[in-house]
């Protein structure tokens, strides 16, 4: 007991030695750099201000506008003018970051060449990214004050590549909450709206970009951790297939696990930024720095072809069939269009409009009406420009979700639950629930498990209760006591805790023989998933980032389950490039009746298709009107009816109420996420800048038949 106490005593006051050190590297760094950059040309300060891109930085720096110095100075007041605002920065690395940019001016001076494609690109990166003499400490007062020895992979590959990391940025606890907050740091704020969380686990480097402070960001994502701060600031980002940029190599609890891969990826204002830092990054030799990188440079031609599909003649080769000459295909005796004609024979054009698939119900959790809204516009914008646009029929998405939960708790989350790293450590609110739950004793969650399997049938639920949690370690049950959760949790925790339960806990870890076969069922449904892609012969495909659009802070222990949109790429392990803010939000888009809503069927067609000049994109209201309307099931794999989906009727009766309170205001919009098959970033890109005008044209349109 007396150690416990002191142990906390040493972790408090390391924890206000932390944030003092970095208060005050804060002032002193803001108040030096201020006054170095009143003895800038005011012109310079404005030429850089107003710098669109990161490629603008570093023709500037070539042709000598200004230095590699000049700009990582304002950007570094730019920095922390944003984090005053929003609090976002962990770990000032600022004063290093201006001598590695002294280095590189005094190194370009000599040699009149550039170290590489991101030459004096000052670089934000997520807090749980390893930098040499810096803490990764994840919110973690355990963490703090243990300055890493060594780069992770990704930060030599930045410098390698020219670019400069000069901040660490705000997580949530542990990086396991949707939100951004924890006791070390404190609450990150919004920059677009304060009264919407600005996501997690990246949130700290979406809130730094969406406020002006850096152009460049890189985080990570395991499931959904770069994607949905980026809808919620209205960012551009990319998850790329998971080792093709070297890993963080982080502290977190769940470094070392291949069953649910970890992804990095960078996250940016701009749509040409995103396609700059992954070009300069993968043609850096990133494999160099990371063994477990894949060797591949960016694919130019995949990419332009891409491109240029918005210029392509109209070719299907379900609907053009004349187009083709059958007699000299290799699948010539096949009938259209049960199965379509190879898209690399010779016979097919090389430049064609893109083939898209698109859904808006995986079957686990249907989107809300804004989050369809945006995809069936992207649709109509798609058609329009003579794209062919594909309803996508999905494999059962709760199978994915069943073993992905299985899989990120093969021990049963004894691992979080009992690390030492963890132990003691104060909570955000939205993960206060999260832990409490872990650490509930089997026969607890068995009951809970029994009541929504037996009496709602709602066994996917079920599943997960049963899966999670250790059966109650010292740290869930201090926490739930801590927070007020009541005597009788407490005490079931704490029960759990000794006796013969514990034990029994303990062997309901996976062993290698459940592994191998969780591993296998993972690998049959990603052959699923492809099978179905190659039915259709897809290039990309489309869909909502999130069910629910962003909410409040205070939200996501009742939305989390909508994350399965963004999680399901994590277990597919594809690319998935996000494009922000097309749909907007009104306190007209609430679900009326959620419990039909939720367990109704996909409407993929819910209007005819219009390729005249007449056509209008269906507004708000109308799908809203149609999605209530909607009772046909599709072919989409949804949860077996009769079922009763209580994590889609919690997450949509939150949406409601954050709709009717005002807590999602009319400033609030929605993105979609653009996915590719492995190792096709340069497709996904290319499609993302296809998609992208495909939407201006179509605003244009309506503002033109306004």
């Amino acid at each position: 007991m007396i150690s416990s106490t002191v142990n906390a005593m040493f972790r408090d006051d390391a924890k206000i030695r932390k944030q003092a050190q970095i208060a005050k590297e804060n002032a002193s760094v803001e108040y030096s750099f201020s006054e170095l950059a009143k003895l800038m040309p005011a012109e310079v300060v404005n030429l850089i201000l107003e710098l669109p891109d990161i490629d603008s930085i570093v023709s500037g720096i070539r042709e000598r506008q200004f230095s590699a110095e000049d700009v990582m100075r304002v950007t570094c007041i730019q920095a922390l003018k944003a984090h005053a605002k929003v609090n976002c920065i962990t770990e000032n690395m600022m004063e290093s970051a201006m001598l590695t940019a002294s280095a590189l001016d005094e190194r370009y001076s000599k040699t009149q060449k550039l170290v590489g494609p991101l030459h004096g690109v000052p670089i934000a990166l997520k807090d749980n990214i390893d930098v040499q003499g810096h803490d990764s400490s994840l919110g973690c007062r355990c963490s703090i004050l243990q300055p890493k020895a060594r780069n992770s992979p990704i930060v030599e590959a930045l410098l390698a590549a020219g670019a400069i990391p000069f901040c660490k940025t705000n997580v949530p606890w542990h990086v396991v909450s949707g939100n951004c907050a924890n006791s070390v740091w404190g609450r990150t704020l919004n920059p677009i709206q304060k009264r919407i969380s600005p996501g997690g686990s990246s949130g700290g480097l979406a809130a730094l970009l969406a406020a002006g402070g850096a152009l460049i960001g890189i985080g990570t994502d395991e499931a959904g951790g770069l994607r949905v701060p980026a809808q919620n600031c209205r960012l551009f980002a990319l998850k790329p297939t998971s080792n093709r940029l070297p890993g963080s190599t982080t502290n977190n609890f769940t470094f070392g696990w291949d069953t649910i891969p970890v992804a990095v990826g960078p996250m940016t204002r701009s749509l040409n930024d995103l396609v700059s830092i992954f070009k300069g990054l993968v043609n850096s030799h990133p494999e160099n720095h990371d063994p477990a990188t894949v060797p591949l440079p960016f694919n130019t031609d995949s990419y332009n072809t891409t491109l240029q599909s918005s210029h392509a003649p109209f070719y299907d080769p379900y609907y053009n069939s004349n187009m083709i000459k059958l007699e000299e295909s290799p699948i010539a005796a096949l009938t259209l269009p049960s199965r379509p004609i190879s898209l690399n024979s010779d016979t097919v054009p090389r430049v064609r409009p893109l083939r898209i698939g698109y859904f808006t119900d995986d079957g686990f959790f249907r989107s809300t009406p804004p989050a369809t809204s945006a995809i069936l516009q992207t649709v109509y914008a798609l058609r329009q420009q003579g794209h062919h646009t594909i309803p996508f029929a999905l494999p059962p998405t709760h199978t994915a979700m069943e073993l992905m939960t299985k899989m990120l708790m093969l021990d049963r989350s004894s691992t979080c639950t009992s690390s030492s790293m963890i132990y003691e450590s104060e909570l955000d609110q939205g993960a206060i629930p999260l832990v409490a739950f872990l650490g509930t004793p089997h026969w607890a969650r068995s009951l809970v498990a029994g009541f929504f399997e037996r009496v709602l049938n709602d066994k996917v639920l079920a599943m997960m209760i049963r899966t999670a949690g250790t059966g109650g370690t010292r740290m869930s049950s201090r926490i739930a006591g801590r927070h007020g959760h009541g005597w009788g949790l407490d005490t079931l925790l704490r029960f759990g805790t000794f006796g013969w339960w514990k034990g029994k806990e303990r062997c309901l870890d996976k062993c290698v023989t459940d592994v191998q076969a969780l591993k296998a069922q993972r690998e049959e449904y990603q052959r699923f998933f492809a099978e179905r892609w190659n039915k259709d012969a897809l290039d990309i495909l489309i869909c909502p980032v999130h069910a629910i659009p962003p909410t409040p802070s205070r939200s996501f222990p009742y939305t989390c389950a909508g994350a399965s949109y963004s999680m399901l790429f994590n277990f597919l392990d594809y690319p998935v490039g996000i494009i922000p803010g097309l749909c907007p939000i009104t306190r007209n888009d609430r679900v009326r009746d959620v419990v039909r809503y939720v367990h109704s069927g996909e409407p993929y067609d819910l209007f005819p298709i219009h390729m005249g000049e007449d056509w209008r994109a269906p507004s708000i209201e109308t799908v809203v009107q149609k999605l209530q309307a909607q009772e046909v099931p599709a072919g989409t794999e949804h949860i077996p009816r009769g079922s009763y989906n209580f994590l889609a009727i919690l997450g949509t009766e939150e949406y409601n109420a954050r709709l009717k309170d005002g807590s999602i205001g009319n400033n609030s919009r929605v993105g979609i996420q653009v996915v590719g098959r492995r190792y096709e970033e340069e497709k996904v890109l290319a499609a993302m800048q296809v998609i992208s005008d495909c939407l201006q044209t179509a605003e244009a349109r309506r503002a033109s038949q306004a």
